[in-house]
């Protein structure tokens, strides 16, 4: 139109003018946008990585920032598990004895096993990935780490337990925990004499267990016939009447069907 002098060159010049005032309008409300955009990121704090989430210590509405000096929380990826522990001189000397590079020595490390504070084993093995290379001169301990796969999440950041090396012992007597009476941190076992009487004898157990069973490595000896049930309530030299475990079962049995077919007189004996 102002090439065919329909409009004069006042108001050409006077729409250019508008035209870059509106673009100009349009790139501030962008450059607006974009710090809203990223004013609005900083609403949500998002974690580097996967993992459990850890205690929060700030409320709704509190202020936080970099200098914070708690973090605002700790996220956990416990998807594999390092666990640490110390194990001494002498005991790593017999895993590493047979030479080779610090990495032919761990692959020749066994499996290992974690025992939870509970007392239960973590079904799944772990594998020691690392050694120290210096001994702590204060505990003759050096420190390694084994780690555990954790697919079914049992697993948490800063928990305990015990790691359990494959070990293996000769001569060795397995019983129950239940059937040990402990007196001033030491463990005793009844064991039936031959006129059926019972005798207090203290026994030395290793301190590895399952949580159930005891690993007795001194004070019984093969053949040894001891009690394993109501023990709290024996003393030394209480003459018993000794059944198996599977009298006692059928004992139990005869009990339930004579309360079943009425005869109450020999149910509860």
């Amino acid at each position: 139109m102002f090439n065919k002098e329909i409009i004069s060159s006042f108001e050409y010049q006077t729409a250019v003018n508008q035209l870059a005032s509106a673009k100009a309008t349009l790139a501030q409300s962008e450059a607006s946008l974009v710090s809203a955009s990223q004013n609005l990121s900083f609403c949500a704090v998002t974690s580097p990585s996967n993992g459990v989430v850890g205690t929060f210590p700030y409320r709704i509405g509190s202020l936080v920032s970099p200098s914070i000096s708690s973090p605002m929380t700790t996220v956990s990826e416990i998807g594999d598990v390092y666990v640490y522990f110390s194990m001494t001189e002498k005991e790593l000397l017999q895993l590493t004895k047979a030479g080779g590079t610090l990495k032919e020595q761990l692959d020749k490390m066994p499996p290992v096993q974690l025992q939870l504070a509970d007392g239960t084993l973590l079904e799944e093995t772990g594998k020691i990935d690392a050694v120290s290379g210096m001994i702590d001169q204060s505990t003759g301990s050096v420190s390694m780490r084994a780690i555990f796969p954790n697919d079914k999440k049992i697993l948490r950041s800063g928990g305990t337990g015990n790691v359990v090396f494959p070990y293996t012992m000769d001569n060795i007597v397995l019983i129950p925990q239940a059937a040990t009476v402990e007196i001033q941190d030491k463990k005793f076992v009844y064991v039936l004499q031959s006129d059926n009487t019972i005798k207090n004898t203290e026994i030395r157990v290793s301190n590895l267990n399952d949580g159930k069973n005891y690993m007795v490595t001194g004070g019984l000896k093969s053949g040894d016939k001891i009690v394993v049930e109501g023990v709290q309530n024996l003393h030394d030299g209480q003459e018993i009447t000794p059944i198996t475990k599977e009298q006692r079962v059928a004992k139990f049995q005869q009990a339930m069907q004579d309360q079943k077919d009425g005869n109450l007189k020999t149910a509860f004996n």
